[in-house]
């Protein structure tokens, strides 16, 4: 081969050469977008994985917080209970009073009749 028929195929190796160059730039620049975004997808799990530990977490706290709203919902009921006995406790010892004293103020008149 003479020069002369060189010069074409050193040309056209020259801009296979240039062309595999800007390939792999492409490819390294893919290859650092496929990177990235895989790094996205690892943190999203990360993130959702906390996410479902919290929630579990916040569905302990909610049963255990239930169970304690029962539980003073019992208390409450109970001491309603109590204050309604005394209420009627109170009523009926009222009721004896204002007899007590009427009988009181009717034997103090009887005696002061005598």
């Amino acid at each position: 081969l003479t020069t002369l028929h060189m010069r074409p195929l050193v040309r056209e190796g020259k801009a296979m050469s240039h062309k595999l160059e800007r390939s792999g730039v492409e490819v390294k620049a893919l290859a650092a977008s496929c990177e990235a975004e895989h790094q996205a997808y690892l943190r999203g799990c990360l993130a959702i994985r906390d996410l479902e530990k919290d929630r579990a977490e916040l569905e302990v706290n909610l049963r255990v917080d239930r169970a304690h709203c029962e539980s003073l919902q019992d208390q409450l009921d109970k001491l309603e209970t109590e204050v309604a006995d005394g209420r009627s406790k109170l009523v009926s010892a009222e009721r004896e009073c204002a007899e007590e004293r009427r009988r009181f103020s009717e034997e103090r008149k009887a005696n002061e009749q005598l």
